[in-house]
């Protein structure tokens, strides 16, 4: 039996690392070397941003994060400062 993936109050630097590599448009599998990750560890950080960011998909997830600043299209780096639940919620 698998346990759920509990939704994170604020997305990790972690997270938001695997996001914008998400963005720059890598594969799971890309993302486990780029940081040295398991892929499942991988897969597991994408549904929880997922969840997070309410997204369909990793397009979706992407758009979101561009949308509220998360992280910003002509950047390496995840912007600042984090929104938590509640603050994603007020920005869409």
């Amino acid at each position: 039996m698998t346990t759920p993936n509990p939704m994170p109050l604020a997305l990790t630097d972690r997270m938001l690392g695997v996001l914008a590599e998400i963005a720059s448009g890598q594969s799971n599998a890309e993302i486990a070397k780029t940081f040295g990750l398991t892929l499942n560890t991988v897969k597991t950080h994408v549904q929880r941003i997922m969840r997070f960011l309410g997204a369909r998909d990793r397009a979706h997830a992407v758009a979101i994060a561009l949308r509220t600043g998360l992280i910003c299209a002509d950047c390496t780096q995840p912007s600042e400062p984090r929104p938590t639940v509640a603050g994603l919620a007020e920005a869409a």
